[in-house]
Order: C-alpha cells, then sequence, then structure tokens
C-alpha cells in the first residue's frame, strides 16, 4: 500500500511538551434547529467550530451553547458518548465536556494534540456516530494533511488509517469530529497494533504501551553559558550537548554558528570583539 509519509519536519524535539491529554474546542448548537442547517460533513464542523456557521432563516450566526466557551483540557483518553445510544470498542464512555446535560444533537469538536512517535508504520483507529477528520501539520493551526476521514453521517462504525512516521518527534495532529441528528453519537480515538489487533485508547494512563499525547504548553529550556579568562583564551563552557554556539561582533547579531564546537570552547582572546549564545 502506498501510505502517506509524515514530513520530518512537522516533528517537535521529544521532551518538548510535558502536559499529556488533548487541547479541546466545543460547539453545541440548538437540539431543534433545522437539519439542515447542520449537516454531518467535515464543512460544517469547521464552520460551526469557528462561530460561522449560519441560521438559514434568520441569516444570524449560531450561538454556541457549549458551557465554559466549549473550551477543555482532556488528561485522558477520547471515549466520548452523547447518549446510551452509542456503542464503542471501549468500556465506560464519559459524557462529551462542556455539552449541555439532556442535549444530543448538533455537536463539532476539535481535538488538538501533540503525539509522541518514532520512526515505522502506524494504523489508528476511530469508532464515531457521525463521521471525523484527523490531520497533522507542521502546527496546531495548519494541520492540513489528512491521514484519515470519513466524511458523513453514520451509526457506530470503525475506520482506520495508516501512515508513516520517519523520525523521532512529538507531532501535531488534530482530531476533528462532528455529531448531526442521526441518533446516537460517541467517538474513540486509538492505535491499532499490528501484529494483533489490539486497540488502545490514544494517551491510556492505564496501559504502558499506549501512544502518548500531549496537550502542551511546550517546555521552554534554558541552561547557563559561561565564559572564563584562562591565560591568552576566553574557555566557554555549558552543560547540555543538544545546544550550538553562535557568536556574533556585536549583542545585538548577526549570530552564525560555530562549527563542531563543544563544550569547553576556547577562543583566543585577539582581534576584534565577539559576542556569544546558546541556541537549541
Amino acid at each position: 500500500a502506498t501510505l502517506p509519509v509524515i514530513p520530518p519536519a512537522y516533528a517537535y524535539p521529544a521532551g518538548t511538551f510535558t502536559s499529556r491529554g488533548f487541547s479541546l474546542v466545543v460547539a453545541k448548537g440548538d437540539d431543534n434547529a433545522t437539519n439542515v442547517d447542520f449537516p454531518p460533513s467535515v464543512a460544517r464542523a469547521i464552520a460551526q467550530l469557528a462561530g460561522t456557521l449560519t441560521n438559514s432563516s434568520t441569516l444570524v450566526p449560531y450561538a454556541n451553547l457549549a458551557l465554559n466557551g466549549g473550551l477543555y483540557t482532556e488528561t485522558n483518553v477520547i471515549n466520548y458518548a452523547v447518549d446510551a445510544n452509542f456503542t464503542g470498542l471501549f468500556a465506560s464512555p464519559v459524557a462529551y465536556p462542556d455539552v449541555p446535560s439532556g442535549t444530543t444533537n448538533n455537536i463539532a469538536m476539535a481535538a488538538s494534540m501533540y503525539v509522541q512517535l518514532s520512526p515505522g508504520a502506524y494504523t489508528f483507529g476511530v469508532t464515531s456516530d457521525d463521521g471525523f477528520e484527523f490531520s497533522t501539520g507542521p502546527t496546531l493551526g495548519s494541520t492540513n494533511m489528512t491521514l484519515g476521514e470519513f466524511d458523513a453521517g453514520r451509526g457506530s462504525s470503525e475506520t482506520t488509517f495508516s501512515f508513516i512516521v520517519q523520525a523521532n518527534g512529538v507531532y501535531p495532529m488534530r482530531l476533528l469530529h462532528f455529531k448531526a441528528q442521526l441518533g446516537g453519537g460517541g467517538v474513540e480515538l486509538y492505535s491499532i497494533n499490528p501484529n494483533n489487533g489490539t486497540r488502545i485508547l490514544l494517551n491510556d494512563p492505564s496501559n504502558t504501551n499506549a501512544v502518548k499525547v500531549y496537550w502542551g504548553p511546550p517546555v521552554v529550556t534554558r541552561i547557563p553559558l559561561t565564559i572564563q579568562k584562562i591565560g591568552t583564551n576566553a574557555v566557554i563552557t555549558w552543560s547540555d550537548p543538544t545546544f550550538s554556539l553562535q557568536s556574533a561582533p556585536l549583542a545585538s547579531g548577526t549570530y552564525t554558528t560555530i562549527a563542531g564546537a563543544t563544550s569547553p570552547h576556547t577562543n583566543a582572546i585577539t582581534g576584534s570583539q565577539k559576542f556569544f549564545r546558546l541556541i537549541h
């Protein structure tokens, strides 16, 4: 099979993020709205989440009835059911975050995540009612590479999709899910072991084999750069070899990387002044 290959440039270094989970945006429309305005489609979900989905009768955008503005941090797994009519593959689904109790229709959800992956081929799965889109990209704001999709209405069903990762790292990804007015409603996101078909919810804290997922924010790493005069030399030291040493004639730049520089780096005290900095 010809599988999508995620560009290595999309990867953030492992360790960039430390907070496990997903960052959610939920939009909830009026249960009694006309189903013409809430078709089961990716395009409708995107418009609803953006606040641009318009009531065809009043020509006014639909209000988002989700609680807390629809913003939620999920530190566990994506295993949601809107009511008892949804039958998924995993036990103990929970209610959609921020969806008012007793309401069931016209839901859109975007779950943004940073997924930790090593080189290899992966198969993910989504069981949903209705459809979904799963995508990746260089940032969470531009996940424009679709890896899996079911762009229509359906009862509880599974879609699987595979892709290739070439480099270790943490990859921006997004699950977009939508629920129309077709009864039931729910979504599960998981990985599938290609050898035995075992399905494991992404980020499952109770399973050591679960794919790790982070919501952010990124860790900002700062380490000290030490400069010391020893004889006629300035000796520069730093503790983390993943940082590169740069120099410039002025403190404001322009800085260039010193090829092959490792700690300690010896610089003769001659000629013009130099300023130094580290960059990851």
